[in-house]
């Protein structure tokens, strides 16, 4: 059956300012947004055709940020500034969450959970590859909360500047090279000796290992030239990063004016 590509964009922002009065202002935006899409593989059923986006590819992001300024008095102002954003992403392949295909075709040992099914990637000389793309499935949980606090303090001719700026960072990712297994066959065993032109890959595929059957002949002769493997597991980065700085714009005369400040990340 040969499926549709389909892409569904949705996405949403609001935004407010307020004044309550001549020492408080505030302002806050939100924006939420979602992509669903799908893009139907080159081959059918399992065979796939290893392209990364074969699939569905999902991508919901929310970010929401505000203000709060506060005047304390005409030389004293403080503003506060909080953000935070989140965004997934989703990249599996079509029998990503159909179990057990590898041991169909008995195929034994590869890795089988939720977004981790279907065939191991099958490259076959003088064939278009078989099986889900290197890299499937992608799976990235992010997030980063942004806080900030500026003093602004008018001190003579000082124009006096404080503050702090604290993130947190988080990216979880589950994206293994080769989770289900990479088996290349090349013709390498198959081919004239010397020769290598890649065209016997079919022939080195359906060739079962066994001991040679005739004399001086070559003994398990066939299987994949190379065997790639890779763990699938999840890489939890999280950090924090916290900064201070503090500056001093100070005006030696009506035409020269001195900036000075220092800052520390930590």
């Amino acid at each position: 059956k040969n499926f549709d590509t389909t892409n569904k964009n949705r996405q949403y922002d609001i935004r407010i300012d307020h004044n309550f009065s001549d020492k408080d202002t505030i302002s806050g935006f939100f924006s939420w947004s979602k992509t669903d899409a799908f893009t139907p593989p080159f081959l059918p059923g399992a065979l796939d055709g290893a392209n990364y986006y074969n699939g569905d590819v999902t991508n919901p992001h929310t970010s929401v940020n505000g203000s709060y300024t506060h005047v304390f008095t005409p030389t004293l102002t403080n503003e506060f500034r909080l953000g935070y954003g989140k965004q997934d992403r989703y990249i599996q392949a079509p029998e990503a969450n159909t179990l057990g295909i590898p041991a169909q075709y008995g195929i034994q040992g590869v890795p089988q959970f939720a977004g981790n099914g279907g065939l191991p990637t099958l490259a076959i000389g003088g064939l278009p590859t078989l099986g889900p793309s290197a890299y499937t499935p992608t799976i990235i949980h992010s997030h980063n909360l942004q806080i900030i606090d500026n003093v602004t303090k008018i001190y003579g001719k000082h124009l006096l500047k404080a503050g702090i700026d604290i993130n947190d960072i988080e990216g979880d990712i589950l994206q293994p090279p080769w989770g289900r297994g990479y088996l290349d066959f090349g013709g390498a065993y198959t081919d004239v000796n010397g020769e290598n032109n890649g065209t016997t890959g079919i022939a080195q595929f359906l060739l079962t290992p066994i001991a040679s059957t005739v004399s001086n002949g070559v003994n398990f002769l066939g299987g994949s030239d190379n065997v790639i493997d890779s763990s699938a597991a999840y890489t939890d980065d999280h950090r924090w990063y916290i900064a201070g700085y503090f500056a001093d714009s100070y005006k030696v005369t009506p035409t020269l004016t001195l900036d000075l400040g220092v800052r520390y990340d930590l």
